[in-house]
């Protein structure tokens, strides 16, 4: 029987309450849906997450959704529509990263740089200002316009380098999050880039003047943005490329009185010495340096610079003449011991009788606590380091009062570690210590190393970095075995470090 058409004349004039309440609200009868004619809001609509439009005015068609919101799909995608939206809901709990990140993947350089541009300014600038309250700090600023302007003046090694240190940062942060997938991908994908342009770069004639500069910079930058995704195992291919490059510029001292280039320089120290107190004694970098051009770059730039910014500079020389002992103990003689233990009593000596209060009257009055607690910190992971590092190579006995002083450091700095860990001002410059003290945990009990441990795992997500990650996987596999030797923890070349980038808008700019 064919169903017979329904006439607007075929509802009656004198129509019945019922018959009115049986109206289709205006989202059910647009969705061929049965209405249950509930006033002044229909329960369907409200059990479907739909705001009901009601049955007098037709609304309009048009309606405002919050960015990523979809409203209709396709039937066969529901499945996949359904994990998405977990997904968001999961991310929609880091707000810091929903104000910057877009569902959408940016397919040019140039939108890639300035999505970076944006990610840095609300979710990696603000977490860096707490370390303004300990000193002022030239390389900590938002990245302005005017930096932008510069960026097609630069090489993709170096404006793509912000790209894939604002993409690791935010894949320390989602942690286990579903998102992580894409993430991965991009940052993958822009890595490839800048190792490609860096190729190109080296493999032209040209290194002279501001090219020179960019391609120093590009290296570096690099070898932060590996270090910072997990990445870092070739580490030393980028010291020794920057250090010949360097060499090709004039050397240290010439670099160093260029425009821009202190930052750079202080970097570049700064990787290669910390980088060899956490690798074996017969594979340091250090070999290739002379101690006196180092000494002499510690002393221009550490009131300037980041370098010797929470560790004071003669305890950072005091570093520098360690790595020297260790590499002069791996290739020495025989009759050369009894020097070699001189030097090194001496090393512990002026670290332990180092003027740490005169130090401390030199920075900010409202910050003394703070210097007094990072300056005592590296006083004694230097000690410790000291000890342990050329025990390691039979300059110094493993027994005697080495043994129990060692001990005593270690229950030292674990306590005032317990401090500096929490605080965001002394967080990101106590990295270094922490591995001191995951190996100083060998003998030290379950407590200290869980603490070192979870410290570590902590710092990873509040810096956005991996580095703190393999420092713990390094310090667990050593707290396996039955080798208490700093050589046995570090046994190919390692490097740890908590900052992410170098500043390199004065070379830019030039």
């Amino acid at each position: 029987m064919r169903r017979p058409a329904i006439r607007s004349t075929a509802v009656p004039i004198n129509c019945t309450d019922m018959e009115v309440q049986r109206k289709h609200c205006w989202e059910c009868a647009r969705r061929c849906l049965v209405c249950d004619s509930t006033r002044p809001a229909c329960r369907r609509c409200s059990q479907s997450g739909t705001e009901c439009p009601g049955y007098d005015q037709k609304p309009l068609r048009l309606r405002w959704l919050a960015p990523g919101r979809v409203t209709s799909q396709n039937r066969r995608r529901k499945q996949a529509v359904r994990a998405d939206k977990a997904a968001v809901e999961v991310e929609e709990r880091d707000m810091s990263s929903d104000l910057v990140l877009s569902r959408f993947e940016l397919r040019t350089n140039t939108c890639a740089i300035f999505q970076a541009v944006e990610y840095f300014n609300a979710c990696i600038h603000p977490d860096l200002l707490p370390m303004l309250d300990l000193a002022p700090n030239p390389e900590v600023y938002p990245i302005s316009p005017a930096h932008l302007r510069s960026v097609d003046a630069v090489p993709d090694h170096l404006s793509l380098s912000l790209v894939c240190m604002t993409l690791s940062h935010r894949l320390h942060r989602l942690r286990t999050n579903p998102g992580r997938h894409d993430l991965v991908n991009r940052l993958c994908r822009y890595r490839g880039d800048v190792l490609r342009s860096l190729n190109s770069e080296i493999g032209s004639e040209h290194h002279d003047g501001r090219k020179g500069n960019l391609l120093l910079a590009g290296i570096m930058s690099f070898l932060l943005a590996d270090i910072q995704i997990g990445s870092s195992s070739n580490w030393r291919c980028h010291v020794d490329g920057a250090r010949d490059l360097v060499r090709l510029r004039g050397g240290l001292r010439v670099l160093q009185n260029e425009k821009g280039m202190g930052a750079l320089i202080h970097c570049f120290v700064l990787a290669t010495v910390m980088g060899d107190t956490t690798s074996p004694a017969s594979d340091l970098s250090i070999a290739c340096w002379r101690p006196d051009e180092l000494n002499f770059v510690v002393e221009s730039y550490s009131a300037e610079a980041n370098l010797c910014q929470t560790c004071p500079p003669p305890l950072f020389v005091e570093l520098i003449r360690i790595n020297a002992l260790r590499t002069q103990a791996a290739r020495q003689e025989e009759g050369d011991s009894y020097e070699l233990a001189k030097e090194a009593y001496e090393i512990l000596a002026r670290v332990d009788s180092f003027c740490l209060q005169q130090w401390v009257n030199s920075k900010p009055s409202s910050s003394k606590n703070d210097w007094l607690l990072l300056g005592t910190i590296h006083q004694i992971a230097v000690a410790l380091y000291c000890i342990r590092s050329l025990q390691s190579v039979s300059v110094l006995p493993n027994s005697g009062a080495l043994g129990g002083s060692s001990t005593m450091l270690g229950a030292r700095l674990h306590s005032l570690l317990l401090r500096a860990v929490p605080s965001p001002r002394t967080r990101p410059s106590v990295l270094w210590p922490l591995v001191v003290l995951g190996v100083e945990a060998f003998d030290g009990g379950f407590a200290m190393r869980g603490f070192v441990e979870d410290s570590l795992s902590e710092m990873s997500y509040h810096i956005g970095s991996h580095a703190p990650n393999v420092a713990s996987a390094v310090l667990k596999a050593f707290w396996e075995g039955d080798d208490w030797r700093w050589d046995a923890c570090f046994s190919r070349p390692n490097i740890f470090l908590a900052r992410t980038a170098v500043d390199t808008s004065g070379i830019s700019a030039t």
